[in-house]
């Protein structure tokens, strides 16, 4: 499936309802190498990933960021559209689950906890895409 550090469980994190939404990517990378991933973020390269994305966030290049992770690290076969529709909801409960969430925390919505949980594709500085790696 994967490539990528491995972490220790998922990291608690505050209520998804307590952040803001997504609107843009912040491109993160490991220390040392030479590629890079981008993750979901309030702004573009502010490094405020704190956010939640749900239902009816539309053209939206957060998303657009998401279903690219959704697809390439879980294989979900979304439509890269930066819609948040019930197709890409429906994608992030099956990584939810994947990760082991109990039921009620199964919600669909991409938020801390769920961003904490998955891994993104990572790029080369070229642009070769070299498997899935966790953020945190």
């Amino acid at each position: 499936m994967a490539v990528g550090a491995v972490t220790a469980g998922v990291a608690a994190a505050p209520p998804a309802a307590a952040a803001v939404h997504c609107d843009n990517w912040t491109s993160q990378s490991a220390h040392g190498t030479q590629y890079s991933w981008l993750v979901p973020s309030v702004g573009n390269n502010t490094g405020q990933t704190n956010c939640v994305l749900s239902l009816d966030d539309y053209n939206n290049t957060a998303v657009w960021v998401l279903q690219l992770a959704l697809n390439e690290c879980y294989g979900q076969g979304l439509t890269h559209d930066g819609d948040y529709g019930p197709s890409t909801r429906q994608a992030v409960v099956n990584v939810q689950t994947f990760h082991g969430f109990p039921p009620a925390d199964r919600d669909g919505v991409y938020g801390p906890q769920t961003r904490n949980a998955m891994e993104f594709p990572a790029f080369s500085a070229g642009g070769t895409f070299l498997g899935c790696w966790w953020w945190v």
